[in-house]
């Protein structure tokens, strides 16, 4: 007995690095997967200097590799080269998933990019690219999926994040968009309950093809993909009940940590003015680490 067993789960992104793993690791686990990708691909600079951009080229046969893959194994899959950067894209990857197999128990959104600009940089064009991969598409799979889970008595949704908290040269663009993620998760949630479907956050530290180029070879040698794969099945599957709007980053070894919305008060009984509040802020103010304690590429040098 698989934990998916007799599932239907929709990976997007799903042709390479992270998403090709969820596609694998559902699959073993008794899933029907949709298995979803454009091929777009990437224009990166050597490890570590911090350069990885999406190009305007694609590979569409990626998401037919992975169902090959897949059916190798034994596996039951489908392929879809659906482009999620529009809400008619979202809607023709879910009419495909419910067309071949009649529903859809789990929404797996990991599709992404990674525009790297420093803010003297950035582009609009490339900054609405962001915008629309992981905020258009993420929304617009939910919506095509809404109808169809409450219809069936629930489901489950997956978003993809990032971690670091946002830290990092030139992810302005990046990160824009995938702090909106997280907001659009916690939202989901709360509209999801009434109806059991849940929806949660997976922040991802894996060794990919434009996590290698900023982040360093050194740094991402045990970012194994699995890891993430291992956090998106417990998301999907029952063992997760009752568990919904929560955000996980998960990093090799097993370490795992919660993000949340979080602060701190001060109450004063002075006068409130720019005066009395430089006087007790620079006490107050949480020091966050750099980047996880990562070393972060020499973008701003050059």
């Amino acid at each position: 007995m698989g934990l998916m067993d007799g599932k239907v789960v929709v990976v997007t992104g799903a042709g390479r690095g992270i998403g090709r793993s969820h596609a694998l690791r559902f699959a073993a686990e008794g899933a029907k997967v949709v298995v979803n990708d454009v091929g777009i691909e990437v224009k990166a600079g050597e490890p570590g200097q911090g350069i990885s951009n999406p190009i305007d080229s694609y590979d569409t046969s990626v998401a037919g590799q992975v169902v090959e893959e897949i059916k190798r194994q034994g596996g039951e899959a489908i392929a879809s080269t659906a482009d999620l950067r529009t809400f008619d894209g979202g809607r023709q990857l879910i009419d495909a998933a419910v067309g071949e197999y009649g529903r859809v128990d789990s929404l797996i959104n990991n599709a992404g990019t990674v525009t790297v600009m420093t803010m003297g940089d950035i582009d609009e064009k490339l900054l609405n690219m962001e915008l629309q991969v992981h905020i258009v598409g993420y929304v617009g799979t939910i919506q095509a999926v809404w109808p169809h889970m409450i219809a069936q008595g629930g489901g489950t949704i997956v978003n993809t994040t990032s971690g670091f908290g946002g830290s990092g040269p030139g992810l302005t663009a990046y990160m824009a968009a995938k702090s909106g993620v997280f907001s659009v998760t916690r939202d989901v949630a709360l509209e999801g309950a009434e109806h059991n479907i849940r929806c949660n956050s997976l922040t991802p530290a894996a060794r990919t093809r434009t996590s290698i180029p900023y982040w360093g070879t050194d740094q991402t040698e045990n970012w194994d993909p699995n890891y993430a794969s291992t956090l998106a099945l417990y998301y999907a599957s029952e063992l997760s009940a009752g568990v919904t709007g929560k955000q996980l980053l998960i990093a090799p070894g097993n370490y795992v940590t919660e993000f949340y919305v979080d602060g701190q008060a001060m109450v004063s009984d002075e006068d409130f003015t720019p005066e009395t509040l430089a006087a007790r802020l620079p006490g107050f103010f949480h020091v966050e680490e750099t980047a996880g304690r990562l070393r972060l590429p020499p973008l701003l040098t050059r």
